[in-house]
């Protein structure tokens, strides 16, 4: 009870204003850059997964409860490692690029839009190159930046041909 007593002391002494200090520019601009590193960093390393097939690894760039969103259908974040392992069965992503086109960042929590790039091979199939734009909300999970929810539209449809 003591605790709550000079908790409650100290939030009513000190002012509100500098429990709350606004981040200079300098500081708002290298968290900005430290954010976009860590980011970079995770897509670099959900690139690596999915080239490696390894459908167990990719599926943990993603929230406990995110989700995919696209064409193909919605996938909650049970079944992000069920449906990358079904294509890996008989197809993979051979190649693949993402530039990031905008970043939105709001505390503890980044959207991002980008333009990927994939080529896909399927059994029996000639390869062919998918190009998305994504929407993305990233927030931190155990440690990490993480996607809670993915949103892609893919360019030729978006077109519409």
């Amino acid at each position: 009870m003591r605790a709550l007593s000079v908790v409650f002391a100290l939030l009513v002494a000190v002012p509100s204003h500098a429990l709350s200090q606004e981040m200079t520019e300098t500081e708002r601009s290298q968290r900005e850059a430290e954010v976009k590193r860590e980011i970079q960093a995770q897509t670099d390393a959900l690139w690596a997964a999915l080239f490696n097939k390894d459908a167990r690894a990719a599926a943990t760039f993603w929230t406990s409860d995110g989700e995919i969103i696209e064409a193909e259908g919605w996938f909650e974040a049970s079944e992000i490692e069920g449906f990358l392992g079904e294509f890996f069965r008989t197809g993979a992503i051979t190649a693949g690029t993402e530039e990031f086109l905008e970043w939105f960042i709001r505390g503890d929590v980044i959207y991002t839009i980008s333009l990927a790039s994939e080529t896909i091979e399927i059994e029996g199939q000639e390869p062919f190159t998918l190009r998305k734009f994504c929407t993305k909300r990233w927030v931190r999970e155990d440690g990490a930046w993480k996607m809670k929810r993915t949103v892609n539209g893919r360019v030729d449809l978006l077109a519409g041909g």
